[in-house]
């Protein structure tokens, strides 16, 4: 069954999801306080997990090693969740606030396979949400306009020029797919991205 320490980390989650997602409504902004704050605690928790022996498949007294090896997993989460963003930041404009929000979430998950898992249910529930407000705002040939838009300048090294149109907070839909991957995990079902390694979360035990 899982661990305590996955009730902790998917309490964190909710947590961060909960305040990004009520920030980005408010004010269309992600602030470092939080989004740093988060990463943090999910770097030092998975560090101290590690040290007290109590990370999957840990065997041995802990100590430094395993403050080591909790560490490192906790980085690599932050690290695949912040990284391609700032690529797509780069390429298509998206928020230094939501990379740093998926990179903090990426810290907490502690695996890649959780941010893999946040992305596909974020992508879901953003698809969602966005078809509704653009049927409800009857923006759906402006989208098709943006979408032709952003593929022809795919190529060109700057930010395509698109039409200004309603949009939805990135972290309300990525705040919902990491609560679900977060359950995903906590309840261990078995999913492609989880079979995609052959090492399990550090929160399952």
């Amino acid at each position: 069954m899982p661990h305590w320490t996955g009730f902790a980390a998917c309490a964190a989650i909710l947590a961060l999801g909960l305040v990004g997602a009520t920030t980005d409504i408010r004010s269309g902004k992600v602030y470092n306080q939080h989004t740093y704050s988060f990463a943090l605690a999910g770097l030092a928790f998975w560090s101290m997990a590690g040290f007290f022996s109590t990370l999957h498949g840990t065997t041995g007294p802990g100590g430094w090693a395993g403050a080591g090896e909790g560490f490192s997993r906790s980085a690599i989460g932050l690290m695949a969740g912040f990284l391609p963003c700032m690529l797509l930041h780069f390429m298509f404009g998206l928020g230094m606030g939501d990379a740093k929000f998926i990179g903090a979430m990426g810290a907490l998950f502690a695996s890649w396979e959780g941010v893999l898992a946040m992305t596909f249910y974020g992508l879901a529930a953003g698809l969602v949400t966005s078809l509704v407000v653009l049927i409800w705002k009857g923006q759906i040939k402006a989208f098709g306009r943006n979408v032709g838009l952003i593929l022809m300048q795919a190529s060109v090294a700057k930010r395509p020029e698109v039409h200004s149109m309603h949009t939805v907070p990135f972290c309300l839909p990525m705040g919902v797919g990491a609560v679900t991957a977060g359950l995903e995990q906590l309840l261990q079902v078995h999913t492609p991205w989880n079979a995609l390694s052959p090492h399990a979360p550090p929160w399952l035990g």
